[in-house]
């Protein structure tokens, strides 16, 4: 397990190999445990977990969530926007590097619908155009690492599929899971985040390994008809 980037170097008076002056500052690990916390660190007690994320209340619940407070969460009504900045965020224990999160395929969306022909779950997966950061300042002053993130999504979509009057949601109850892939996203050492759901608790996620997917589900009541004014 690294501990410590140090400089290596030879003393020739005793021919044998010694500890130098340098210790890179930004190493893997800025403590030297104890041997009991190394134990810890082994089993993975030391990565970095999902701490928040914003719809905690509606992970796996079992009453659905009303379509206004689903529809709030994709930002103000408007038309021809791009795309969109959502309030469904994600936030880290530490830093993790931006250029790992900033990634669409970091996230998937999908919403489930019934299909009329023998009541299937049909699945479409919602565009999920980047991961905005722009919320949560790096805490280092190069700007490379970030706590959390915001899905953002194509404006289009967002205006047709969702707002429109032919809304899949108009009139149907439909079924959401937000995925979450720890293996895409690095922390500050380098490590993928432990982000493996842990039964219905919303956070911390973890089971002990890097790596690994937090799945969240919730269902979305039915929209009425007409949608909202403005839509």
């Amino acid at each position: 397990m690294p501990l410590a980037c140090v400089e290596v170097t030879w003393d020739k008076l005793c021919d044998l190999p010694q500890l130098g002056p340098t210790v890179e500052a930004c190493g893997p690990r800025r403590l030297v445990k104890r041997n009991d916390l190394l134990f810890d660190l082994i089993r993975g007690c030391d990565l970095t977990r999902i701490s928040r994320i914003s719809w905690e209340p509606w992970h796996r619940s079992e009453e659905p969530v009303s379509f206004a407070d689903f529809d709030d969460r994709f930002g103000k009504v408007s038309q021809n926007e791009e795309k969109y900045i959502t309030d469904f965020t994600v936030e880290f224990s530490r830093p993790v590097r931006k250029e790992t999160l900033r990634r669409p395929d970091c996230f998937a969306f999908t919403v489930m619908s019934v299909e009329p022909e023998g009541g299937w779950r049909e699945t479409l997966r919602v565009p999920i155009v980047e991961i905005n950061t722009d919320a949560f300042p790096s805490p280092d002053p190069s700007g490379d690492y970030v706590l959390g993130g915001s899905i953002v999504v194509d404006g289009a979509w967002l205006e047709d599929a969702v707002r429109g009057r032919k809304s899949r949601f108009v009139g149907a109850q439909a079924w959401v899971e937000i995925e979450i892939r720890g293996d895409y996203i690095l922390d500050c050492n380098g490590q993928a985040v432990d982000a493996n759901a842990v039964g219905l608790s919303a956070y911390p996620s973890g089971n002990g390994t890097p790596g690994g997917t937090f799945l969240s589900c919730f269902r979305v009541a039915p929209a009425e008809t007409p949608y909202r004014k403005g839509a």
